[in-house]
């Protein structure tokens, strides 16, 4: 009986030849990495200080309901208040001045409208900046012997 000879390719497949990450594959995700590192070192404070604007319009919402003296619906006592929370808790992009405060009608209630519309710019590179925008308000009832300006 003769033996049949067995015939072997040597055909390269793809598996073979591609193993792993081309140099500018490597390049282009090590780029990332740091446009995603930089933005999250450049937007942490932003981060915080929006978390204690933020706050800080609770607490306000908060104090007046509980009828604190410190926290009043005239627009000094607001302006006050929220001059004594920024410096306190270092918020350095916003101050007492850009805080609007409205007198309103709702239902039959007077109220009193405190907000603040804020765009934080953050630069990033060369003439490349984020724009975070920030719009907090507090509404609360207006307290009789307050005399809004």
């Amino acid at each position: 009986m003769k033996r049949m000879s067995k015939i072997v390719l040597n055909v390269p497949t793809f598996a073979n030849h591609q193993r792993g990450m081309t140099m500018l594959g490597i390049l282009l995700l090590g780029a990332l990495m740091v446009v995603w590192v930089l933005s999250i070192i450049k937007l942490t404070p932003v981060y915080i200080e929006h978390n204690n604007i933020k706050e800080v319009f609770k607490e306000y919402e908060d104090n007046v309901k509980a009828k604190d003296k410190n926290a009043g619906t005239s627009k000094r006592k607001v302006e006050a208040y929220f001059s004594r929370y920024f410096q306190v808790n270092n918020v350095r992009d916003v101050n007492e001045k850009d805080i609007k405060v409205e007198k309103k009608v709702i239902g039959e209630k007077p109220k009193v409208v405190v907000s603040l519309s804020h765009n934080f710019e953050v630069h990033m590179v060369a003439n490349l900046y984020y724009m975070v925008k920030g719009e907090y308000s507090a509404t609360v009832d207006r307290a009789s012997d307050d005399e809004l300006e």
